[in-house]
């Protein structure tokens, strides 16, 4: 047995970024040794080859030929308690007989095939339909391809989050599985590699599989111990022997866009190249035909030909006429050969060459959006590429100018060609490149902090400040619980972390009624607007807002929807609170629809949802851009007492520099969005004098009257309208 010692800034589960002693040797060991931390555990380093400090050890038993267990224990080199405990271990798993360590948890055989795991919470178990999908939990397997069942399958635990799998198989086989569930490290890694993680191949896209559809990855295993390094929870449903592999499963279609071409120009040729991997030693006889999923208006030409697939590679052009709209288009493409037909789809997108829309300067107001592709799996090169520059097109365009996530450097890369930039998720995972990209707007540590876990973000934080010192770190805390002492309270989480700038979502619109003037007294929730001056309040620094843009729609057969997508007035409305409150930046979540739910545009095609959503976000980009400099300079105070007429109208005295004698502000929200506002802001008689005020979104100017000898201003509101008044001073008025 030989101990490998590897260490991973700030991580409790990730890989480890350096081996001890290292050096080109030792890293050339460590890839060349099959299953050992070189493969299985990818080893990050600073820019100059240089291992960064390490925050914690991980002692890694090396177990000749089978890889490693990354589970053996870790320690804080600062801790000397923790020091002591890990050394302990050490020789604790030095003592262990080595044939207790190589003893199988579960094993299980089927005809000349056995498979073993050496984990107590997996299982080897009889694949396809009806095999549980991890095993403590009763949810089974609805539903998979036909040729995935009747093998063995392996799965694992739900408490098993970002670890390993230690099998072994008695012949060389073929594991099939859900690629989501097999990236190094789980979504953020498996995009920042920008390819599918080494070794694995796609076999069919999307495929039924569970309650919907999904990917399923193959690759093939020699006899003998392996080790899986996974990012999520697992399961196998088929362990194929390789000379039980039928036909079907040895012709594998594959889509592709040609070699340089991410994108093609209204106008241009458009192609996408078929590659069928035919691993039988026969020539087989394919049809192929392709054809445009709808997506909007847009239309692609379609075309069919017949080919003979021989052994090995075969490469066929599929020409797409020449689209003039921009966009994504998506291509769906069948081969049939014999009784089997595979369904495949790739998107390409029509743009015109990018167009730096947005110049950033210290007075830009950050108004983003939170992405969610679908369409993510460890595939960015071929299938979110379009998706995420016709993302970027459309929304510089409409004057935003954040995106959030930018999973790779490559998404970086493409929002800096139109001016934009990004916010990206790291988790345990800090790749300089990407830190100190000049389009990355803000780093996220984690969503949601709590104390639980505070002070791992404050370590994450401090790996990420150290490569870059001027980087914005955030976390999004939740907004409705601030004020009620418990452990995500924003008031209490936010002294822990001790960040420059500060980010809170509140989404107010659930059920059939709740919104900005009827919030769940009964959770104890403050009102958003109260968690928003407390949030403005809190630190001393900044905070920029996430409001709520998804949800699903109240109907006969789902009448109170937890989640219930505003409507566009309500929207607005959130937006003018957020901003009467001091907001200094703008989020969304989310652009896209999640599941059955609404977003700002549909998933497969996004093209904007009815709910008129992203038009009213667009509004405010285009105001905030307008007046980003008065936004990002007014604070709460000035102490004008103003009472509107109607209790869901607010006026939030804003100031532009001391209280005493700086400019002063009202900033007026219409909370209701369903009835516009009409009636007077009566003053406090200590009050002095306004000659007159100015509407600053609008530009008209308004008298001021008197009112049982006080002085008013006449207002008008929209439903979920806002207005910011500057108040002109008088001698009398």
């Amino acid at each position: 047995m030989q101990i490998i010692f590897g260490y991973n800034p700030g991580s409790l589960y990730g890989e480890p970024s350096c081996l001890s002693g290292e050096g080109p040797a030792r890293r050339a060991w460590a890839r060349n040794r099959p299953g050992a931390v070189g493969t299985q555990h990818r080893i990050w380093k600073s820019e100059n080859g240089s291992c960064t400090t390490p925050a914690f050890v991980q002692v890694y038993r090396y177990k000749g030929g089978s890889g490693v267990a990354p589970d053996l224990f870790e320690m804080d080199p600062m801790n000397p308690t923790s020091l002591a405990m890990a050394l302990g271990a050490l020789l604790s798993a030095c003592a262990l007989p080595a044939m207790a360590q190589d003893a199988p948890a579960r094993k299980l055989s089927q005809g000349t095939l056995t498979v073993e795991v050496f984990s107590e919470g997996d299982f080897v178990v009889p694949g396809g339909v009806g095999m549980k999908m991890f095993s403590n939990r009763e949810a089974k397997l609805p539903q998979c391809p036909d040729e995935l069942n009747g093998f063995l399958g392996i799965q694992t635990g739900v408490a098993k989050i970002e670890t390993a799998i230690d099998f072994s198989v008695s012949e060389p086989v073929r594991i099939f599985g859900p690629l989501n569930h097999i990236t190094q490290g789980g979504e953020s890694k498996g995009r920042a590699a920008g390819v599918v993680p080494e070794g694995w191949k796609l076999y069919a896209f999307d495929v039924p599989w569970r309650d919907r559809k999904t990917d399923i990855y193959y690759k093939d295993f020699a006899a003998g111990r392996h080790t899986l390094v996974i990012g999520g929870l697992f399961f196998v449903p088929a362990i194929v022997p390789a000379n039980r592999l039928s036909d079907a499963m040895r012709l594998i279609p594959s889509l592709k866009r040609p070699p340089g071409r991410d994108y093609f120009l209204p106008g241009d040729e458009a192609s996408l190249v078929l590659m069928v991997d035919n691993q039988t030693t026969v020539s087989k006889e394919v049809e192929i035909v392709w054809k445009d999923i709808p997506t909007g208006n847009r239309k692609v030409l379609a075309g069919d030909l017949k080919a003979a697939a021989a052994p090995g590679a075969n490469e066929y052009k599929l020409s797409l006429g020449k689209p003039a709209e921009r966009g994504v288009y998506r291509v769906e493409v069948r081969i049939s050969c014999a009784d089997k037909t595979w369904r495949l789809w790739c998107p390409i997108g029509v743009f015109p060459k990018p167009e730096k829309r947005i110049t950033w300067s210290e007075n830009t107001f950050p108004m983003g959006l939170y992405l969610k592709p679908a369409l993510v799996s460890g595939k960015f090169d071929t299938y979110t590429e379009p998706y995420f520059r016709a993302a970027c097109d459309e929304l510089s365009r409409r004057g935003f100018n954040i995106v959030k996530d930018t999973g790779c450097v490559k998404e970086l890369n493409i929002a800096a060609e139109y001016g934009l930039k990004g916010i990206t998720f790291f988790k345990d995972y800090y790749p300089p490149e990407m830190i100190k990209h000049p389009a990355l707007a803000a780093a996220m540590v984690i969503d949601e902090a709590t104390l639980d876990n505070a002070a791992h973000v404050k370590k994450g934080a401090d790996v990420i400040a150290s490569i870059r010192p001027d980087l914005p770190i955030v976390t999004c805390e939740v907004g409705e619980s601030v004020g009620d002492y418990s452990k995500g309270d924003p008031l209490r989480v936010w002294p822990v972390l001790d960040a420059k700038l500060r980010m809170i979502r509140y989404y107010p619109f659930r059920k059939a009624n709740y919104d900005l003037t009827r919030y769940m007294v009964y959770k104890g929730w403050l009102s958003v607007d109260s968690a928003l001056r407390a949030a403005e309040a809190a630190c001393g620094t900044p905070y920029w807002f996430v409001a709520q843009s998804f949800g699903r729609s109240v109907s006969a057969q789902r009448p109170e929807p937890y989640w219930r997508t505003p409507t566009a007035t309500e929207l607005k409305a959130q937006l003018h609170l957020a901003l009467a409150r001091g907001a200094q930046g703008l989020f969304f979540y989310t652009y896209q629809n999640e599941d059955d739910g609404e977003g700002m545009v549909d998933q497969g095609t996004l093209v904007p949802s009815e709910n008129g959503l992203l038009d009213a976000a667009t509004e405010f980009a285009q105001l905030t851009g307008k007046h980003a400099r008065l936004l990002k300079e007014l604070h709460f105070g000035g102490w004008i007492e103003a009472i509107p007429e109607h209790d869901h109208v607010l006026a939030v005295p804003r100031c532009r520099g001391a209280d005493e004698t700086g400019e002063k502000f009202l900033y007026l929200v219409n909370l209701d969005a369903k009835q516009a506002a009409a009636g007077d802001l009566i003053f406090s008689e200590k009050v002095k004098p306004f000659a007159h005020a100015e509407d600053i979104f609008t530009g008209k100017r308004l008298q001021p009257a008197k009112k049982n000898g006080r002085l008013s201003f006449h207002y008008e509101l929209e439903p979920g309208g806002g207005a910011l008044w500057r108040m002109v001073a008088g001698d009398k008025l």
